[in-house]
């Protein structure tokens, strides 16, 4: 059934109901032959039957009127073709009844649903028309507002005078219609009711067909937007906030667009400007993914997102704003830590947590957009690399680099960001460390080499650091290193300082320590710095109940002072091993392979 309304004017639905005889009674039309009042409701015909097609003292219909009186509150005449009557003469009375109770549901449902729709419409139907006709017709359905009428048109196919819902409907059509009338050209900052507004640009049977006409609505929910309160304010946000596919839809797939879409978008983009702190965490998360926008054929020279689009919002600057809500924060790095904004933490941010044993992990997977987006230009890497260096913050570093080695595929975006924090060594540092630990991640491992081979001469007082990188490589990709031509690549070899440093750098380092032999110069205990620093890795170690493992690291680097008959070497671990036994009961049996091999004579023999 399609239903076309035609309704310039209407202040309300409500079913006033007459009380029989009573003041304030509404004279039926005269166009009523048979008026029947039951109740307070006015039941009439076009002509005059011979006889009622219904008990006016039937309990259902006297129910009904009851109902319908208590939801209305004025007269409402409810008048029947008589060419309807040979049809539904037999079950006019439950039809009639049917028909009072579903005016009364809609509007009881539009009452608790629609409030705005009940009040709109409240004094405004007074009477319903019902009316045969031979041939469907596309205004069986039309509520006249300037005559107070609900008119519907009944084929011989019809199972009902009135069905359910169908009210409601005709005063919705006719809701928007006189919305239409009042606002078709209206400005935003001028209309007297600026939440009818909002209702009216925003509704489904607004023609806007195409990119012009879509774009010119969204700069006037816009330009609505600051006048709205409570319950309208809270839908234009959720509408705006949404349309941001509207424009992503044009930038992906470009069209022809007019002087309307260019103002939309400075129109959107100033909203946002304005209100991106005020959406809520799902809004902005949802908001937020959607700026930074792909080229899905990226030519020759051309930048991977398009940096054309949403002009005037600082996708970069935001970014850094919410950088420094997560330092403010005190860099949670959970939602259980930070419940509220911590899905734009994520976006932007993305947090690098470390679990007990010191590893990288998190619960959560990033798309890292900031980090990409600010390496797609040299301007926007530029920005976030002055911005770490100014804030001199460890954390930030960290988060940084996590994220630029997880990007994969863009080495020299972190290689440029790494490279830039030589001047601060502290951050240095913890970049290098965590490029060493993270390792497996960097797919160019020659490149890799590569600079760990420059470091190593640029940077000699940062040598630890590189060597540590080094036996990452090592451990990760068996043979890359060069140790044998280590004097010819790198020049000079590691000094007792560096591989303290090295050892200084990860419990990693203790595990590695034998692949760098090669590379250590002459001249120096190697003892000397892994005794005094042996205790506190067995001791992390011994907390994760894993010991014996630690035992096992050490167990190749007794292996190695074997090699180079070590005798002073291995005489100092022997001293060692035996303090650490005295110290420790529990750890005596792992420990007495290491104080048999350490002992005088021993490194041949083997001993489980």
């Amino acid at each position: 059934m399609t239903h076309r309304l035609a309704f310039p004017s209407l202040l309300g639905l409500c079913l006033y109901v007459l009380s029989c005889g009573g003041p304030g009674a509404q004279s039926p039309s005269a166009h009523d032959s048979s008026v029947t009042v039951i109740n307070t409701i006015v039941i009439a015909f076009t002509g005059d039957p011979d006889r009622l097609p219904f008990d006016p003292r039937a309990a259902r219909l006297q129910a009904a009127t009851q109902q319908l009186t208590a939801i209305a509150g004025h007269p409402v005449t409810f008048q029947f073709d008589m060419a309807l009557l040979p049809q539904w003469r037999s079950s006019f009375e439950n039809a009639l009844v049917d028909a009072i109770e579903n005016v009364a549901r809609d509007l009881d449902s539009m009452k608790s649903r629609r409030p705005d729709l009940y009040a709109f419409s409240d004094p405004a139907l007074e009477r319903v028309e019902c009316r045969y006709t031979a041939v469907p017709v596309d205004d069986d359905l039309v509520f006249d507002g300037d005559h107070k009428t609900l008119r519907i048109a009944l084929t011989s196919e019809a199972s009902a005078f009135v069905g359910q819902g169908w009210v409601f409907r005709a005063v919705d059509n006719g809701y928007f219609h006189f919305l239409e009338k009042r606002y078709t050209g209206a400005q935003p900052e001028q209309v007297d009711d600026p939440a009818r507004y909002f209702q009216y640009l925003t509704d489904y049977r607004r023609s806007d067909s195409d990119t012009e006409s879509r774009a010119e609505t969204v700069t006037l929910v816009a330009r609505t937007f600051p006048r709205l309160k409570d319950k309208p304010h809270a839908d234009a946000q959720k509408w705006l906030a949404e349309k941001v596919g509207f424009f992503v839809d044009q930038y992906r797939n470009p069209q022809t667009t007019g002087p309307k879409f260019h103002a939309a978008e400075s129109a959107w983009v100033a909203w946002l400007n304005a209100n991106v702190d005020a959406l809520d965490d799902r809004q902005r998360d949802d908001v937020m993914r959607d700026l930074a926008v792909e080229r899905r054929d990226r030519g020759t020279g051309q930048t991977h997102y398009r940096q054309d689009a949403f002009p005037g919002f600082d996708l970069i600057g935001y970014g850094l704003h919410v950088l420094d809500q997560w330092v403010a924060a005190g860099h949670p790095m959970s939602a259980e830590a930070h419940p509220s904004g911590f899905l734009t933490f994520i976006y932007f941010v993305c947090p690098a947590p470390r679990d007990s044993t010191g590893g990288h992990s998190s619960s959560f997977s990033c798309d890292h957009v900031l980090y990409d987006y600010a390496a797609d230009s040299d301007a926007g890497l530029k920005r976030l690399i002055a911005y770490l260096l100014s804030h001199k913050d460890p954390l930030l570093v960290e988060t940084a680099i996590m994220n630029f080695i997880e990007l994969h595929d863009d080495y020299a975006a972190l290689l440029t960001v790494w490279r830039s924090l030589e001047g601060q060594p502290a951050l240095w540092e913890i970049a290098t460390r965590l490029v060493a630990e993270q390792v497996r991640q960097v797919q160019d491992k020659d490149a890799l080499l590569n600079e760990a081979q420059r470091q190593w001469r640029a940077l000699p007082s940062e040598r630890g650091s590189v060597l540590y990188l080094l036996s990452q490589l090592e451990n990760e990709h068996y043979g890359l290193v060069p140790w044998k031509d280590f004097p010819r690549l790198f020049g000079d070899l590691a000094s007792a300082s560096d591989f303290a440093g090295m050892l200084d750098q990860s419990d990693h380092a203790f595990w590695n320590a034998h692949e760098v032999w090669p590379a250590l110069s002459r001249g120096w205990s190697r003892a000397a710095p892994l005794v005094s620093r042996l205790d506190a890795f067995m001791d992390r170690w011994r907390a994760f109940s894993m010991a014996s493992q630690a035992i096992d690291a050490i167990g190749r680097i007794v292996s190695k002072m074997c090699d180079d008959k070590a005798a002073g070497d291995l005489a100092q671990l022997h001293a060692w091993v035996q303090r650490r036994t005295a110290a420790h009961a529990s750890e005596a049996k792992d420990l007495d392979p290491l104080a048999f091999k350490t002992s005088p004579g021993k490194c041949n023999d083997d001993r489980d």
